[in-house]
């Protein structure tokens, strides 16, 4: 139960704050593009799901938000036919304290 309560606590926050966006028709039409595209590109990751991530940043992209992630490998793999705005929580906090 701890776990759902962080949970709920984040979307209350975020809804408050107007910064939940969550995927539309047209994300899902371009996140499933995506997918298939990488499938076309990396026939070596084609047992890999990507749809999921894709959703993220469609849905990312439509606000003008930059996606945050540890998971910057499959990001990048994204990019490839997704652009997008990525970083990672640690470069986050270090831009936020002004770490080089």
């Amino acid at each position: 139960e701890p776990g759902r309560a962080r949970v709920r606590r984040a979307l209350r926050a975020t809804t408050r704050a107007g910064r939940l966006a969550t995927p539309n028709h047209d994300d899902w039409t371009l996140a499933g593009t995506a997918q298939s595209k990488i499938w076309d590109r990396h026939a070596d990751l084609r047992t890999k799901s990507f749809l999921e991530d894709a959703l993220i940043v469609a849905s990312a992209r439509r606000v003008g938000a930059t996606v945050v992630t540890w998971n910057v490998k499959d990001f990048d793999v994204i990019a490839e036919v997704l652009p997008h705005a990525k970083t990672t929580p640690v470069a986050l906090i270090d831009a936020a304290i002004g770490t080089p």
